[in-house]
């Protein structure tokens, strides 16, 4: 019957707030993603090369080589992790103010 003003710009203040923070968490996503892709691709390549030197090396040192490749693996998933929260979340969460609190930031919800 009455209708509020203040409220309806209200709402369309709240509105405006959730269509923002979604194009921001989209965009953020996206970038993620391709962070991800990118560091799989070069950690699958560097291996692979790595592995392919192997019969190029002879005596004792084969032996260490593929101790540190064995290791390389191993240590590869804690290395992006480290990266992730050092140096990719802080440079997202400056470029999207919006989502630097969310805690599904890095993940499509799609």
């Amino acid at each position: 019957m009455f209708e509020d003003p203040q409220a309806q710009a209200n709402q369309e203040r709240i509105s405006r707030s959730d269509s923002q923070l979604q194009v921001q968490l989209t965009n953020r996503w996206q970038e993620f993603k391709t962070f991800k892709q990118l560091y799989g691709t070069i950690y699958i390549i560097v291996m692979l090369v790595w592995g392919a030197c192997f019969p190029m090396i002879h005596g004792r040192w084969s032996a260490v080589i593929g101790m540190l490749w064995v290791g390389g693996w191993m240590i590869m998933n804690p290395l992006r992790r480290w990266w992730i929260v050092n140096k990719i979340d802080p440079k997202l969460d400056t470029k999207y103010p919006l989502t630097a609190s969310r805690t599904d930031k890095n993940h499509s919800s799609k």
